[in-house]
C-alpha cells in the first residue's frame, strides 16, 4: 500500500461518508 491509499482509506473510516462507499 502507498501512503496517499493507506491515508485515503485511514480518511475515509473517519469521514461520516465514506468517498468509495459513494461511488
Amino acid at each position: 500500500m502507498t501512503r496517499l491509499s493507506v491515508q485515503g482509506f485511514i480518511g475515509a473510516l473517519s469521514a461520516p461518508e465514506p468517498v468509495f462507499h459513494r461511488v
